[in-house]
């Protein structure tokens, strides 16, 4: 037997009917090749959700329902803790909103569970980053809902960037370098720390060049879901080494 037995983190993926090529997050097999090691591995269940980044859609995609079936099924093929790998789909109803996703998801697997929005939250906390500057791909209605739903989680947001992706696929094709240049180009950034939301946006090879173009650090919900997931499953040291999760190492609990 393995003095080390492979850990297993479950991803629940919105599926709008999107290419999955498109996105990190949705690909088990990219996650496994990039961090997967012989103490951690990944898989990903889609839960159906429609297209877009309205305030309607949002809501159906995180729908309980869904992502119970989800769950179970990652659970059924071995997941030992379950992350919802959907910021907008995590906040959208507000925190509390987020945190009775996570009870549901937990009573129903039996398995501990975070969400794109819980995890960024908790990396923040466990960083000391309390008050942040948040670069959101999102709308602007969109945008507001996360903004406060940070509030509502003791958060202080210190300044903002909206750039209006309609879309999953909208947001995917930002080009995130550029867009966090400019971010700091603006000279308002006096949060702790820099946060981009959305698991559309693939952030997990790029986290030292956007901390280089935003002079901060940054937290980004790919890398929160990633780290946070591997908490849940006391894997943490298995990312150790990895560049995204650099600034994780040594963590204090939150």
């Amino acid at each position: 037997m393995s003095a080390n037995p492979c850990k297993r983190l479950g991803l629940i993926w919105p599926d709008t009917g999107e290419a999955l090529s498109r996105f990190e997050m949705a690909q088990a097999q990219h996650l496994n090749r990039a961090f997967g090691c012989d103490e951690l591995a990944f898989d990903v269940e889609c839960a159906r959700a429609p297209p877009g980044h309205g305030v309607d859609a949002l809501f159906k995609a995180g729908q309980v329902a869904g992502l119970v079936r989800a769950a179970v099924s990652l659970a059924q093929r071995g997941a030992q803790a379950v992350v919802w790998a959907c910021t907008s789909g995590s906040f959208i109803g507000g925190w509390q909103w987020g945190l009775e996703q996570r009870a549901e998801l937990r009573a129903q697997t039996g398995l501990p569970v975070t969400s794109a929005t819980l995890a960024l939250v908790s990396s923040c906390r466990q960083l000391g980053y309390r008050s942040l500057d948040v670069l959101s791909p999102y709308p602007r209605a969109v945008s507001e809902i996360f903004l406060a739903c940070l509030r509502e989680a003791g958060l202080r947001v210190a300044g903002s960037r909206v750039l209006d992706s309609d879309s999953a696929t909208a947001s995917a094709a930002l080009r995130l370098a550029d867009q966090c240049r400019a971010f700091a180009r603006g000279g308002r950034l006096s949060g702790d720390a820099v946060i981009i939301p959305d698991t559309a946006v693939n952030s997990l090879s790029l986290i030292p060049e956007l901390e280089t173009a935003l002079g901060k650090p940054v937290v980004t919900a790919n890398q929160a879901c990633l780290h946070q997931g591997a908490v849940l499953l006391g894997a943490a040291g298995a990312l150790a080494g990895k560049e995204a999760f650099r600034r994780c190492q040594g963590m204090r609990d939150d």
